[in-house]
């Protein structure tokens, strides 16, 4: 019989059908296969394998590369084995004689090559397109949408963080060791740092930065998907990791990003109001009605005002007595004056400045995380991430398929 070309597309069919078959559940029952008069003579060149992928990858290296006493190519009569152990009606059974009709089949149009000079192309190309079919099942999508608060939450507080940090809290302490006289002069030095902030590009590095730990922890998720097949090949030592890939693909992953998402003001998302206003607001815990009422009454004291620190004492009472709306309009009429005092030294509270400064952190990560969630949450974004994630695990396999042997 004269040897038949095989396609890619058969090999793969034929991998995939053998890995259902039980006979490649041990070595010794693939062994017991090879008991009939045009197999045994192959029966000792056949290795034994670690696992069902391993026996099955084995033996088609050895069926196709390998002639039985009468010339014909291995697989033939394997196949014919294989199909009389099972029953006719069995599924199975079916899928091994279509393999069968398959194999005498040569359809030029795609990949060949010559059984008994087995091309690694041949796996190479089965491999990519296992890796593709469990890639495009829509995983990534799920996950990535599973994903999204963490996503929102991780980039809000690194926010907030960075801009407490950096613009909020230099000032506050330097009022607090009376380096800066008044609290209207540390609001006018955050107004400018806001300004700068919000004009550089740290916003951006940060949801960058952000974006990337968020893609490496989905990129994980859905390598965890792949991993069999890359034992199963026996090269999963050789797969590269997100590091490693995204440094490779970086302008490529920022020409997608481009391309397929707008994410114009989903990190401007700072409100300068909240800032500005809030340095001075809390200080002595004026955020509480009490507090209001201690905070005029200190002001009061120190500027020697009298009629405000008796309103002073109204607002600090007033909610017991329904007034409540009497102490915050006494609040508001006093506050510009409190701003202007320079409070003595002993007045300014380290504790209240850190309780405030904490506060702050949680509002501006709250606020931020209210302004971003809508530009994360659209189908727009999850079809960056999935067209992202395919990219890389595409990118992945072909640096991994160099090393199948």
């Amino acid at each position: 019989m004269s040897v038949q070309a095989i396609s890619a597309e058969v090999y793969h069919t034929c991998r995939q059908t053998f890995l259902q078959c039980n006979e490649f559940e041990s070595n010794g029952a693939l062994r017991a296969v090879f008991i009939t008069e045009e197999l045994a003579t192959l029966r000792d060149h056949l290795r034994d394998g670690a696992s069902r992928a391993e026996r099955v990858d084995g033996c088609l290296d050895l069926l196709l590369s390998r002639r039985t006493a009468s010339g014909a190519v291995a697989i033939f009569p394997f196949l014919q084995a294989l199909i009389q152990r099972y029953a006719a009606g069995d599924a199975l059974h079916a899928r091994l004689v279509a393999l069968l009709q398959a194999l005498t089949l040569n359809d030029s149009a795609q990949p060949q090559f010559l059984p008994g000079m087995l091309d690694v192309s041949i796996k190479v190309h089965s491999f990519l397109r296992e890796i593709r079919m469990v890639s495009n099942i829509g995983k990534t999508r799920e996950v990535a949408q599973a994903r999204l608060e963490e996503l929102i939450v991780s980039f809000s507080g690194a926010l907030a963080a960075e801009v407490v940090t950096t613009i909020v809290k230099p000032p506050l302490y330097e009022w607090l060791h009376a380096r800066i006289k008044t609290v209207r002069e540390v609001e006018a030095v955050v107004e400018e740092a806001v300004q700068r902030f919000m004009t550089s590009e740290a916003p951006d590095r940060l949801f960058d930065q952000t974006l990337t730990d968020w893609l490496r922890s989905v990129f994980d998720e859905m390598s965890k998907t792949t991993a069999k097949l890359y034992a199963d090949y026996r090269i999963a030592e050789r797969k590269p990791q997100f590091a490693q890939l995204y440094e490779r693909f970086k302008a490529d992953l920022r020409s997608l990003r481009e391309q397929q998402l707008n994410l114009s003001g989903a990190t401007d998302t700072l409100d300068k109001k909240l800032l500005v206003g809030a340095t001075s607001f809390g200080i002595y815990g004026v955020s509480a009605l009490s507090g209001i009422g201690l905070s005029i009454v200190v002001m009061a004291a120190v500027t020697g005002f009298v009629s405000a620190a008796l309103l002073g004492l109204v607002a600090l009472f007033g909610g017991m007595f329904g007034g409540a709306a009497l102490s915050v309009t006494v609040a508001r009429r006093l506050e510009a004056a409190y701003k202007g005092v320079n409070v003595p030294l002993p007045l300014r509270s380290r504790a209240n400045i850190d309780t405030h400064l904490t506060k702050l952190e949680s509002d501006i990560a709250r606020t931020t995380a209210e302004r971003v969630r809508p530009h994360v949450q659209g189908e727009a974004f999850l079809d960056y991430v999935e067209a992202t994630i395919a990219h890389m695990i595409d990118g992945q396999a072909n640096e991994a398929a160099r090393f199948i042997r």
